[in-house]
């Protein structure tokens, strides 16, 4: 499932994953009108799981959960040289949980 385009520039935004059983493949980009020159980024994901899943992204290492049920928390901060991050999540017998996931592009205006 590939969902729209979500956006932010200079002001936190949250949102979750709809179906946590289900892989999806987000787009967060600066919202428009605002510039697309990005000098930084934040990135806040957490949640549980009861199972495994696979988590990566643009300029985001893989994060991978194993078989249990799992509390977990990526965060990355820091200068960003892209128009947009992809964030990929790849569950493997997950049946409940949720996933939140706050972000913010910093924006030369």
């Amino acid at each position: 499932m590939i969902l729209p385009l979500l956006a932010g520039c200079g002001k936190y935004q949250r949102i979750q994953i709809a179906d946590v059983t289900k892989p999806v493949t987000l787009t967060l980009t600066p919202p428009l009108g605002h510039s697309t020159l990005v000098d930084a980024f934040s990135l806040h994901i957490w949640g549980e799981i009861d199972g495994s899943a696979d988590i990566w992204g643009t300029d985001l290492e893989t994060n991978h959960y194993t078989n249990g049920k799992w509390k977990f928390e990526i965060l990355r901060s820091g200068p960003f040289n892209a128009t947009n991050c992809v964030i990929e999540y790849r569950p493997e017998g997950v049946r409940t949980g949720k996933i939140s996931i706050e972000y913010d592009f910093h924006c030369v205006e």
